[in-house]
């Protein structure tokens, strides 16, 4: 071919001003496969991860609703207990009872003071044998 109209022919070597380095791009291309292989890497650890706490929240939920179910039987029975417990609370606010509470607080109280403990259980068991007598005598 005629040099005026034609392209240059492409030369066999390229130039080494414009050639790519082969070795830098070979060092490029590894390190980009080693970030994609870490990348990879920690999506696998973190869905672990992910489904660990999944697992710990569906755990967590069950025991949630089975609280709640036991809360929802329980209720009534507190009910029913604490209204007891103020049906007897009422009975000590009788006057009577807080009389004979209150004497029975000083009687405590005096026996406390001079007794020693050996002293009250033997007062104790001689009093329960003196009541069991005067059943007896019915």
């Amino acid at each position: 071919m005629s040099a005026a109209g034609s392209a240059p022919a492409p030369s066999a070597a390229p130039d080494a001003a414009t050639a790519p380095d082969l070795a830098a791009v070979h060092a490029q291309l590894a390190q980009v496969a080693e970030q994609l292989a870490a990348l990879v890497d920690e999506q696998r650890r973190t869905r672990e991860h992910l489904e660990v706490v999944a697992a710990e929240s569906r755990r967590t939920a069950e025991r949630w609703d089975e609280a709640e179910a036991l809360m929802r039987d329980l209720a009534p029975v507190a009910r029913r207990a604490v209204g007891a417990t103020i049906e007897k609370l009422a009975v000590l606010e009788d006057p009577k009872y807080r009389e004979v509470l209150g004497a029975t607080a000083q009687v405590a109280d005096r026996m406390l003071r001079s007794f020693e403990p050996a002293g009250v259980r033997s007062i104790g068991d001689n009093l329960v044998l003196l009541l069991k007598t005067i059943q007896g005598m019915r």
